[in-house]
């Protein structure tokens, strides 16, 4: 193994960090994932409208921007309603 170059297998670019053995991109990847092999952190899955037959993307409490809207700006009668179609077990309120 060369001293000048990064210690992970594969990897020629030139040693940034002393410490560490590691060249800056792996370094980075050790700091931001904790793993010199990891490029990315898996992104959450988006959830869709807990209203039925709605599969628009969440806004806020589990439903999206138009049962959302129509939520808050509704009277009491209409949020009974919709709580009623709604399939998820999240409270709305």
């Amino acid at each position: 193994m060369n001293k000048d170059k990064c210690c992970v297998e594969g990897c020629s670019n030139p040693i940034k960090v002393q410490t560490k053995q590691l060249c800056e991109m792996h370094y980075t990847r050790l700091r931001r994932h904790g793993n010199v092999h990891i490029t990315y952190k898996p992104r959450r899955k988006i959830r869709t409208c807990a209203v039925k037959n709605c599969d628009l993307d969440i806004k806020s409490l589990g439903l999206c921007h138009r049962h959302y809207y129509a939520y808050k700006t509704s009277s009491p009668d209409y949020r009974k309603h919709l709580d009623q179609i709604v399939l998820k077990t999240k409270v709305i309120g």
